[in-house]
């Protein structure tokens, strides 16, 4: 069982090198952070609003690619 965040509203924190693997995404604000160099575990950027949040080349092409596009450069 990972962290409980219902409700939480995380908008504007610098979370930037957080491990996050084991966390419910959708439970929680998590809009205009610093996620850069972070552990994003299981995000799916389809069911979390993601406006504003900062994230590092890296982070941008692994969640493009669990949508299928492929990253290429």
């Amino acid at each position: 069982m990972g962290t409980q965040v219902l409700g939480a509203t995380f908008s504007g924190s610098d979370l930037s090198g957080g491990e996050f693997s084991t966390f419910d995404w959708q439970a929680a604000n998590f809009a205009h952070c610093d996620l850069t160099n972070s552990e994003l575990g299981d995000l799916d950027i389809r069911g979390v609003d993601l406006q504003g949040v900062k994230l590092d080349n890296y982070q941008a092409s692994l969640l493009m690619e669990r949508l299928g596009i492929a990253v290429i450069g």
